[in-house]
């Protein structure tokens, strides 16, 4: 686990966010599509690998925080370098949600966000 603290200050009370490990969670999703690693994987792997990581997002098996993470993971491994690909909106969507979801400043992000994760994930389950 680890733990975050955003801020400490004297406007604001100070809290912890705790989360799972994501390289424990990361090394079940890389066995079970038999991967050593995200970086690298072709696009039709890593949208597999996404689509599951959203799957079990959408079940409550994965929090907002590791889907999150897993949105980075992937966008920088993979959809980065294909701008063109669904995968590129909808994981820098995902890598985003972490951090909107605490900061008052993005909450209108938010909605944008799920929807473009969503897009992706109904055209490729």
């Amino acid at each position: 686990m680890t733990t975050i603290t955003p801020w400490k200050d004297e406007n604001k009370e100070s809290i912890k966010i705790e989360t799972k490990d994501i390289n424990e969670i990361r090394d079940l999703y890389l066995k079970e599509l038999d991967l050593t690693s995200i970086n690298g994987v072709s696009l039709e792997t890593a949208n597999k690998l996404f689509v599951k990581v959203i799957k079990d997002f959408k079940s409550g098996k994965l929090s907002i925080d590791e889907l999150s993470s897993f949105g980075s993971e992937i966008f920088h491994g993979v959809a980065k370098k294909n701008k063109e690909s669904e995968l590129f909106q909808a994981s820098l969507s995902a890598s985003e949600l972490s951090f909107s979801v605490r900061s008052e400043a993005t909450y209108s992000n938010i909605s944008s966000y799920l929807s473009n994760i969503d897009s992706f994930y109904q055209k490729n389950k």
